[in-house]
């Protein structure tokens, strides 16, 4: 092959085969869990095009003239490395990609690294193109064998992360078809804080209105501040140490004492319908564990959909600062959004304004619910409500980039709750509401904003302060204040409020209770139970977000809380749990 061919050919392989094959892979490899797609689809929809792009690129610039050729092929193997280098090692950390704005202006100096990374490698490429030039070939093929050796390396480290959900699907032909006997609906509305509830209801009776029956549980807590590790322990009441691989744990929880798995087992008919694409590792799926959950195909749209969203994330980590708030968008993600924008076109079909997603459950109840099964029903449902990103006012009319604060929250749970509203409604026009044990729940607290800190004023225990393990006090504590709200079997009336200190790891035991099954296998006690003068002592476990994921999750920070939650003076620490480590209490 002539020089100058297998120059221009090498370095567009390396350019095109790092940001579209090896980029994706890695950040892939790494977050398994968060994408429902496989290693084998990922690579057959990013090859083809990268192949595509290799050869187009290769004629295009090997025709150019000698001089330009040199300078562009020098130029490319260039931003090849720029591109491995930011993405492995200026890899700066902005937060959970959770949909919440990013201050980028707060990152200027990461930005200002970039520059001058990027400024200078770029400008001695094009200063020093025949130098370059002459080595093209050995240095790009270098690279690509580093990022081959890398990948492999990473497949095989990563080989036992959870990926079980993918086989399976959760069913929804009869996701809102209730028994005739006894129902038990647990309703997750994610990220809703409990003292945001209180603030809507006390502003505006009408929606405390909308749960007609229930009792409101203030004094509350959750088991973790994030929803990966919190509904595995409240369907389990097992609260996760990083001692043992989070697969294992996972797999062996959900099969020996899950809630649903354990109604099953005793002739419920159980529906689960967990958050998929945000926390598809919350959940085991298993046919053994919920009556809906069956092996099936990814389909080709959604795998069509993962790559794109692979690829975005990817992307985002390889560029440098100054581009990565355009690829980002505040959660619109910019090849996403072309992709979609382009197929829409194509169809001959118009913009549509995006929605509120948590409407697209109210409509299916509207057109579904009925009570039609002879078994006992156990339904667990998990929305978004008031997570973040917050893109709707209370009358569901979209707001994009609205800045996250207490009242912009407090707007978008105003929908979630009106969400519920029209759920319950249904529930009491087919006869099913009176017969239902119903929890309406966040399955954590908000708190992203210190407007969102919880009665921050008060001492905070020295066990705390003293720490070795950093961590905001007030933002761990907002976040482990759940919303919880309970009605028993027919039961109907104003809400009431009960200030008993309950936990999100009493809803299994509590179920228990009131279907009046023996055996239980729970330590919790039913939150009917549990006196409000109680100090009994409940455990809350907080632990910092990783971008790139593994077997065990960041050293957990596991609080004591015993008395009122929202007082500081009621938690000290009780222990601390590193990652694949024994737990050493304080």
């Amino acid at each position: 092959m002539p020089k100058r061919l297998s120059a221009t050919l090498s370095v567009t392989a390396c350019l095109f085969l790092t940001l579209g094959v090896f980029a994706p892979s890695y950040l892939y490899l790494t977050n398994k869990s968060e994408f429902k797609l496989f290693l084998p689809d990922l690579l057959l929809y990013t090859l083809f095009p990268s192949a595509l792009l290799i050869l187009i690129a290769t004629a295009v610039i090997h025709a150019l003239k000698p001089a330009l050729n040199e300078k562009i092929v020098s130029l490319g193997l260039a931003l090849s490395f720029l591109l491995w280098l930011q993405g492995n090692i200026l890899v700066w950390q902005y937060g959970p990609l959770t949909g919440r704005p990013i201050a980028w202006s707060q990152y200027w100096h990461l930005g200002l690294i970039d520059l001058l990374v990027w400024a200078g490698f770029l400008f001695l490429a094009f200063k020093k193109s025949s130098f370059f030039y002459k080595r093209a070939l050995t240095f790009a093929l270098a690279l690509i064998c580093i990022q081959v050796v890398s990948i492999s390396f990473t497949a095989v480290k990563t080989a036992s992360a959870v990926e079980d959900f993918k086989y399976y699907i959760a069913d929804d032909t009869a996701k809102f078809h209730f028994s005739t006997d006894q129902n038990v609906i647990v309703l997750i509305l994610d990220e809703f804080q409990s003292d945001c509830f209180l603030d809507i209801v006390q502003d505006d009776q009408d929606y405390a209105s909308i749960f007609d029956g229930f009792v409101y549980f203030p004094n509350a807590l959750a088991a973790y501040n994030a929803t990966v590790l919190a509904v595995p322990a409240l369907m389990t009441t097992i609260q996760y140490t990083n001692t043992i691989p989070r697969p294992r744990f996972l797999k062996k929880a959900f099969l020996e004492c899950s809630i649903p798995k354990v109604l099953k087992d005793r002739g419920f008919t159980v529906h689960v319908f967990p958050w998929l694409g945000l926390a598809n590792d919350s959940v085991y799926f298993d046919e053994q564990v919920a009556t809906n959950f069956r092996r099936a195909p990814i389909p080709l749209k959604q795998k069509l959909d993962e790559t794109l969203r692979v690829l975005d994330l990817a992307l985002l980590r390889y560029v440098p600062h100054f581009a990565k708030k355009y690829v980002y968008n505040d959660h619109k993600w910019l090849l996403a959004r072309y992709v979609k924008r382009a197929a829409k076109k194509i169809r001959g079909g118009g913009a549509k304004t995006p929605e509120f997603m948590d409407l697209a459950f109210v409509r299916a109840a509207g057109a579904n619910t009925s009570a039609c099964i002879a078994n006992k029903v156990f339904k667990f449902y998990h929305l978004n409500g008031p997570h973040v990103p917050l893109t709707v006012n209370r009358d569901f009319e979209y707001c994009p980039d609205i800045a996250y604060n207490k009242k912009n929250y407090e707007e978008q749970a105003r929908a979630s709750l009106k969400v519920c509203r029209s759920f319950l409604d249904e529930l009491k026009k087919s006869q099913v509401y009176d017969n239902s044990l119903i929890f309406v729940i966040g399955d954590h607290g908000g708190m992203l904003s210190e407007d969102m800190y919880i009665n921050p004023e008060g001492e905070i225990d020295r066990t705390i302060l003293n720490c070795p393990e950093k961590r905001n006090f007030h933002f761990d504590k907002a976040r482990g204040i759940p919303l919880v709200l309970v009605k028993r079997f027919h039961t109907r009336g104003p809400l009431k409020t009960c200030h008993a200190p309950v936990s999100l790891l009493d809803i299994p035991s509590t179920i228990m209770s009131e279907l009046n099954l023996d055996g239980s296998p729970y330590s919790g006690m039913s939150m009917f139970e549990v006196s409000p003068e109680s100090d009994r002592k409940r455990y809350y476990g907080a632990y910092t977000w990783r971008p790139v994921k593994s077997n065990y999750v960041d050293t957990i920070i596991m609080y004591e809380v015993s008395g009122n939650s929202w007082a500081n003076e009621s938690w000290t620490l009780h222990a601390i749990y590193p990652p694949a480590a024994n737990p050493g209490k304080k």
